[in-house]
């Protein structure tokens, strides 16, 4: 009996899952990086490393194809990279085809946001109900928008929203006086920083 021995020269596939594609982050933020690999014989080791302008950075894995990459505090206007390899049970070396990209942005400017609707002094009956518009804008992106209302025992939550410009249903108080209700806004980034409406 002949056997014939194939020699195993395929590499492993690669998939990033993690970080998304053309992802913008801040000074100081973690960014979490999970890629899995395919391979007829088994795959025995998956690297990931960040590179931009200063180098390479290897990760420690914080699980088989997990990382976790820290921006450092000063890498405001920086890109970097996401590389990946994976080494299959015959030695084989694959490496991802898509580049994956990570850009540091200075994240110093407020968030934006203003009540767009109503106008200041708009009139409202006791129990009369209207809809309250927000607009908010952030180069990082918005992950929450609220609506407060206080008409002088301090702001009462109104209404959350995601996805501005965001419409809240607002109900005038039923009380015996004319009363002064002020709306305030405000929107946070999706790394936390928080901006507020004027009065």
């Amino acid at each position: 009996v002949v056997l014939n021995r194939i020699e195993d020269t395929t590499q492993p596939v690669i998939v990033l899952e993690t970080p998304a594609a053309d992802l913008n982050v801040r000074e100081g933020s973690q960014v979490a990086i999970r890629a899995t690999a395919t391979d007829a014989n088994g795959v025995s080791d998956i690297s990931i490393k960040m590179t931009n302008q200063a180098g390479d950075t290897p990760l420690a894995a914080t699980a088989f194809g997990e990382a976790v990459f820290t921006v450092p505090d000063d890498a405001a206007g920086e890109d970097y990279v996401v590389h990946v390899t994976a080494t299959d049970g015959a030695g084989n070396v694959g490496t991802l085809a898509t580049v994956r990209t990570i850009s540091v942005l200075d994240d110093t400017a407020p968030t934006g946001v203003a009540i767009t609707s109503p106008a200041t002094g708009t009139e409202l009956a006791a129990g009369q109900s209207m809809t309250v518009v927000v607009a908010a804008t952030d180069d990082m992106g918005i992950a929450l928008v609220k609506l407060y209302a206080d008409s002088g025992a301090g702001p009462v939550w109104v209404g959350t929203g995601t996805a501005p410009p965001c419409s809240f249903n607002y109900t005038a108080p039923c009380v015996g006086t004319d009363t002064n209700v002020t709306l305030t806004a405000t929107a946070t980034d999706t790394t936390g920083q928080e901006g507020a409406s004027a009065d």
